[in-house]
């Protein structure tokens, strides 16, 4: 089965809120997730889908939000365009391929930058590489190899499929009542570990965040709201 959408999302460094424990709603993790499976077409649909693609385009900050053009707080933030954006993802065999134009939205007297940046990024397993100009495979280090295997999962439908797979842990179900959240700690089969909220009213993901580390501002929090 293929599956073909458009998810929008917004990826921002953020702490977590003040987080209240579950009095109602769930009685378990496991509960939680088959209801947002369900909520997305049904456990059996999801488990059943072996391929996805993705479509959009979108800005990144520089260094995850943290290279502004000077040290001034007021200064503007360099952005980077991103257009022509295509994710595939390979859920049976844990592949993904990232496909899009990067131009950068600051002057700098670089024309290449200008002009836009094809960029394509892979990740084979536990192997992840980049395909240069040269039409050449480069192999990246371990940090993009987790990145990327995370990045897979930020849009519902990976994600709550891989909540579903019999080797991944769920733990710490617990209420965010500022948002109209339940929130649960999800550790993947590969042991990757993320915290999931769900909306009470239509039971869907509504943001994914896990740590990681930077090499400018240290460990972050990376959140990814989803939007239906």
């Amino acid at each position: 089965m293929h599956l073909k959408t458009l998810f929008v999302v917004v990826a921002i460094a953020a702490g977590v809120g003040s987080l209240v424990r579950l009095q109602a709603q769930a009685s378990s993790p496991a509960q939680v997730v088959d209801a947002a499976a369900e909520a997305l077409g049904g456990k059996s649909r999801i488990l059943a889908l072996r391929t996805m693609t993705i479509e959009g385009y979108g800005q990144v900050g520089t260094q995850n939000g943290g290279g502004n053009i000077d040290p001034s707080p007021q200064a503007p933030q360099k952005l980077t365009n991103i257009s022509g954006a295509v994710r595939t993802i390979d859920l049976e065999h844990g592949r993904t391929r990232l496909v899009q134009t990067q131009t950068q939205d600051f002057v700098f007297a670089y024309e290449r930058n200008m002009r836009g940046i094809r960029a394509d990024q892979r990740l084979d397993g536990d192997i992840a590489f980049n395909i240069g100009a040269n039409n050449r495979p480069q192999r990246v280090g371990d940090a993009a190899v987790r990145g990327r295997r995370l990045e897979m999962l930020n849009n519902p439908i990976a994600l709550v499929r891989a909540a579903l797979d019999p080797a991944a842990r769920l733990a710490n179900l617990r209420a965010d009542r500022a948002t109209n959240a339940q929130l649960v700690d999800l550790t993947t089969a590969k042991g990757d570990n993320l915290t999931v909220a769900f909306d009470t009213t239509t039971k869907l993901p509504a943001w994914v965040s896990w740590v990681q580390p930077d090499a400018n501002l240290g460990d972050i929090t990376v959140r990814t709201y989803c939007s239906a």
